[in-house]
């Protein structure tokens, strides 16, 4: 697992956080990180041997520590809240290949 921060590209721009599972296999739950202390948007994709990329964008609220989900492609990555962490859960029903989940900071 990794994590990559992307600079900020102009002095009111959120940065972005990228949280990378290399091995992400089907029904596996991933702890990506702290819940966030503010509203932001949460993005999750996956990319099933490059025949499609599969993208989820749900809305974090931090006061219910709750999401919801704006738009998909495909769920494949699902994200949820439990114990105050992000939580994502590979449901692609396919072989193990690299999940991805983004915060906006």
């Amino acid at each position: 697992m990794r994590c990559i921060m992307h600079g900020q590209t102009a002095a009111a721009a959120p940065e972005i956080v990228e949280y990378v599972n290399e091995s992400f296999s089907y029904k596996a739950t991933w702890e990506v990180c702290d819940a966030p202390k503010n509203d932001t948007l949460i993005t999750s994709y996956y990319n099933y041997n490059n025949n499609g990329i599969y993208m989820a964008v749900y809305a974090y609220y931090a006061k219910t520590r709750t999401v919801t989900l704006l738009h998909c492609t495909n769920t494949h990555v699902q994200i949820s809240v439990e114990n105050g962490k992000i939580i994502a859960t590979q449901a692609a029903n396919n072989s193990t290949r690299a999940g991805y989940v983004e915060l906006l900071a």
